[in-house]
């Protein structure tokens, strides 16, 4: 009997921590009771505005449901890869479970930068969450 009990409480320990939450990937990170991870990207916009010399990347996203938001933007630039502006954005999503809608949601993010001056006309890169795209400027 006491064979078949520990084998049974094995088996139930097992079975409760299978059944537990994925671990997070390299692509998450747990924070604060929070997942993060990057958002997904569908698309890539680029505006230049020559008055206040602020390039704006429109990043076309979208979450699964409901239960992630938006956590993090970051952006730099750099120029030793040819003119390239780096944008990493991320979502996060509660570590306690609740109820969400499947549903998937769309955003349109602006991303102001003020530092990348686009004075020569050429080819640049912008890289979003690992998705690429260029640009030709002309001046």
């Amino acid at each position: 009997m006491r064979v078949f009990f520990s084998f049974f409480l094995s088996v139930l320990l097992i079975s409760s921590v299978g059944c537990s939450r994925d671990e997070p990937t390299l692509d998450e990170v747990g924070i604060e009771g929070f997942i993060v991870r990057e958002l997904s990207i569908n698309d890539i916009g680029l505006n230049i505005s020559e008055n206040t010399h602020v390039t704006t990347v429109w990043v076309y996203g979208s979450i699964p449901n409901d239960c992630q938001s938006l956590h993090e933007t970051h952006h730099w630039i750099d120029w030793d890869e040819g003119n390239t502006i780096n944008i990493r954005i991320t979502t996060k999503e509660s570590v306690t479970p609740h109820e969400c809608t499947s549903e998937a949601v769309n955003l349109l993010i602006p991303v102001h930068i003020r530092a990348f001056f686009y004075s020569n006309t050429g080819e640049y890169k912008v890289i979003v969450n690992g998705v690429e795209k260029e640009f030709r400027i002309d001046s």
